[in-house]
C-alpha cells in the first residue's frame, strides 16, 4: 500500500501529494516516491532523473522553467528543508486554464510535494534561508528544449509572498509573454450549441472556488482567483459561465457540501421518494440510479422501502458518508462513457434522478447522452434545478459559481434533452434554493403525454423574455446594488457598534461576500452546522467558519444569514439561544430583516 495521497488542484493534472510520516524515538520516516501512486501520472516509468537544489537566502526565486515538446515532462518536487511557495502555469493552449497559475505551501513539516505535469511551467520562492528541494523528473533534462517565463510577467500576475531578494540572469533574461490578437479578442462558445458568446450576463470580479474551504495553513497563500462571469447564448439561450477550470478540481476528495446536514433538504428528499414511488409504481422489482448522491441523504429512503438504488458520486468525503449509511455507491463522473459501462453490467434504471447537477456539468450534451443511455425502455428521468426565471426576476446573482456551469430554463432544457433523444413531459416548480424546477424526462419514443404545466411555462418563459435580450439587461447594475447596500448597512452596523455575524457558510454566501469583498473587521466570523466546515475559512475573505455555538458565546446583535434560502430554518434554530433584541437579516434578494 502507497504511503503517497494525490489531492486535485484548481488545474488540471497538477496534484498536491501528501505523505504519511512515521515516527519513533529514532526520528522519522515518510516515502518520497512510490511507483503504485504515480506510475499512472507522467511517471509510466519511475523518475529517470532525480535533481537536489538548495538556496540558501530567503525570497530567492527560481523559474519559471519548462521543456519544450517533444522533451516535455512531469516533475514531483518536494521540500525537504526550509519552506518554498511552489508555483505550477499552465501552458497547454486548450485547457481551460490556460496561463492560470496555482501555488501550494512545501515544506519539510507539512511533508508535501507538488506533481507538476507535461505542459507546465514550474518555479518557487524560499521563504526561509537554506531551502533544500528535490526534484523527480519524468525526462532526463535537454538543454536544446529548455525554456522559460518571467517571474513577474504582469500577464500571469504572480501574487509571490516576498520581494524577490536573489534571481539568477539566467532567470531574469526570460521574456515575458505576449497577448496575441487570438487570446485578446477570442471569446468563450455556447456549451450546448457552440455558437459564439458575446452578451455578458454578469461579471462578478475574480473569485475562488467558492466551494473550495481553505485549512490554516493555506489560508495564508494565495489563492487561485478565476473570472466568474456568465454569458447568455443568443443562439439556444443557454445561461453559463465562461469555463476556466475542470470539474476535477471542483469536486474532489476535500468538498464539503453535505446534503443531510439541511433538515429542509432531507425533508424534501424524503417527501419526493413517497411519491415518486406511489406515481411509478416502483418496487423490489426495479432499479434507481441517482447521479451526483452526495451522502446519500435521498437514496437511504429507497434503501429503506427494499428497493435496489445506486449512487454515482465523485467526491469521496460525500460518498463516504453514503456508503456509512448503507447507500452503494459509484465513486466516479457520471457521462455517457460511464453509462454505457452500466448497461454492460445490466443496470438500465426505471428511475434516473439527478437533483442540482444537470447545472453542474461542464460538458451538458455528454451528460444528456448518458440519461439517454442508461434509461430503461419507459422509464423517467427526473431533474432539479435552480430556475432561470427566478434568478432573473430576483437578482439571485450569488447562485452565480464556478461550479454552476449552466443556469436553465424549462425551454432551454427541453432543447437539450430533446437533442439527446428525451423530452420533458412534465414539470413542477418548488421553493427549494430560492425557487427551483423539477423536470420529468421520458425517451423521445415514449407514449406518455405531455403536461398541460409544461405547456403552461413555455408560455409563461416567453412572456419572460427568456428567449430574447430584453430579459438579460440590467441584471449587473441590480447585482451592484443589492451589493451596494449590503457594505452600506455593514459599516453602519460597524459604525454605531453593533457586532454582526453570519450563519451558513453556504458558496452562495462566498459569491455574495467577495463580490463586496467583506472583510473580517466588518464580519468576524461565520457559523455553520456543517462538520465538515467547521474550523475552516471562507474562500476569498478568509472568515473563519465556527460551530453555531459560537453566537451563543459571542452573542452578536445582529446575524447576517448568507444561506437565505432557508432563513425561516435556520432563524427558527436559533432564536431561542439569542437574545430577544438579536436581528436576523438576509442580502439577497434584497436587504431585510427576517
Amino acid at each position: 500500500m502507497s504511503d503517497l495521497e494525490l489531492h486535485s488542484l484548481t488545474l488540471s493534472g497538477l496534484f498536491r501529494v501528501s505523505r504519511t510520516s512515521r515516527a519513533d524515538d529514532r526520528g522519522s520516516f515518510s516515502r518520497l516516491w512510490s511507483s503504485d501512486s504515480l506510475s499512472e501520472h507522467g511517471f509510466p516509468n519511475g523518475p529517470v532523473q532525480v535533481n537536489h537544489s538548495i538556496s540558501h537566502q530567503r525570497g530567492t526565486v527560481r523559474g519559471l522553467h519548462y521543456q519544450r515538446p517533444p522533451y516535455m515532462e512531469t516533475r514531483l518536487v518536494s521540500c525537504i528543508r526550509g519552506e518554498i511557495f511552489d508555483v505550477a502555469v499552465d501552458l497547454r493552449p486548450e485547457s481551460a486554464t490556460y496561463l492560470k497559475w496555482h501555488a501550494e505551501l512545501l515544506s519539510a513539516a507539512n511533508g508535501h510535494a507538488l506533481l507538476v505535469p507535461e505542459g507546465f511551467a514550474h518555479g518557487f520562492q524560499t521563504l526561509t534561508d537554506n531551502c533544500e528541494i528535490v526534484y523527480c523528473h519524468s525526462k532526463s533534462y535537454t538543454p536544446e528544449s529548455e525554456a522559460g517565463l518571467a517571474f513577474d510577467d504582469p500577464l500571469l500576475a504572480i501574487a509571490w509572498p516576498l520581494p524577490a531578494t536573489f534571481i539568477s540572469e539566467r532567470d531574469r533574461s526570460h521574456l515575458r509573454l505576449a497577448v496575441t490578437d487570438a487570446t485578446a479578442n477570442s471569446k468563450p462558445r455556447c456549451r450546448h450549441c457552440h455558437w459564439q458568446l458575446s452578451r455578458l450576463l454578469i461579471d462578478l470580479g475574480n473569485q475562488p472556488s467558492s466551494n473550495d474551504y481553505l485549512t490554516a495553513d493555506r489560508r495564508l497563500l494565495p489563492e487561485t482567483e478565476l473570472p466568474l462571469r456568465a454569458y447568455v447564448c443568443e443562439r439556444c439561450w443557454l445561461v453559463q459561465t465562461e469555463d476556466h477550470t475542470c470539474r476535477e478540481s471542483l469536486f474532489n476528495h476535500e468538498y464539503a457540501y453535505f446534503s443531510s446536514t439541511s433538515f429542509t433538504w432531507a425533508k424534501h428528499a424524503a417527501t419526493f421518494t413517497s411519491m415518486i414511488v406511489e406515481r411509478l409504481g416502483l418496487s423490489r422489482s426495479n432499479f434507481v440510479l441517482e447521479i451526483a448522491s452526495n451522502d446519500g441523504y435521498l437514496l437511504r429512503n429507497f434503501v429503506g422501502l427494499g428497493i435496489p438504488c445506486l449512487g454515482v458520486e465523485p467526491t469521496a468525503s460525500t460518498a463516504a458518508a453514503a456508503e456509512a449509511v448503507g447507500v452503494p455507491t459509484l465513486r466516479d463522473f457520471f457521462g455517457e462513457s460511464l453509462a454505457r459501462s452500466l448497461v454492460a453490467s445490466g443496470k438500465q434504471a426505471d428511475l434516473v434522478v439527478g437533483n442540482n447537477v444537470f447545472a453542474h456539468v461542464p460538458d451538458i450534451n455528454d451528460f444528456s447522452r448518458g440519461l439517454a443511455t442508461v434509461l430503461a425502455p419507459g422509464g423517467t428521468i427526473t431533474l432539479e434545478f435552480p430556475s432561470l426565471r427566478i434568478l432573473l426576476e430576483q437578482t439571485l446573482f450569488d447562485t452565480i459559481y464556478h461550479e454552476h456551469f449552466s443556469y436553465l430554463s424549462l425551454s432551454v432544457t427541453d432543447r437539450i434533452l430533446r437533442a439527446a433523444g428525451l423530452r420533458v413531459f412534465d414539470v413542477e416548480e418548488y421553493a427549494t434554493h430560492g425557487g427551483s424546477l423539477r423536470v420529468y424526462a421520458c425517451h423521445a419514443c415514449d407514449q406518455r403525454s405531455t403536461s398541460h404545466r409544461v405547456t403552461a411555462m413555455l408560455a409563461s418563459e416567453e412572456v419572460a423574455g427568456l428567449n430574447h435580450p430584453r430579459a438579460y439587461t440590467g441584471f449587473q447594475a441590480r447585482a451592484e446594488r443589492i451589493r451596494d447596500e449590503l457594505c452600506e448597512f455593514l459599516n453602519a452596523e460597524w459604525a454605531t457598534g453593533r457586532r454582526v455575524a453570519a450563519y451558513g457558510a453556504a458558496a452562495k454566501g462566498n459569491t455574495l461576500l467577495n463580490f463586496a469583498k467583506v472583510s473580517r473587521e466588518l464580519l468576524p466570523f461565520v457559523c455553520d452546522a456543517a462538520k465538515s466546515k467547521q474550523g475552516l475559512y471562507l474562500p476569498g475573505s478568509r472568515i473563519p467558519i465556527l460551530p453555531p455555538e459560537a453566537l451563543i458565546a459571542e452573542t452578536p446583535d445582529t446575524v447576517l444569514i448568507l444561506a437565505w434560502n432557508l432563513a425561516g430554518e435556520i432563524k427558527q434554530q436559533l432564536v431561542q439561544n439569542l437574545p430577544a433584541s438579536t436581528r436576523f437579516v438576509v442580502a439577497v434578494p434584497k436587504l431585510a430583516e427576517v
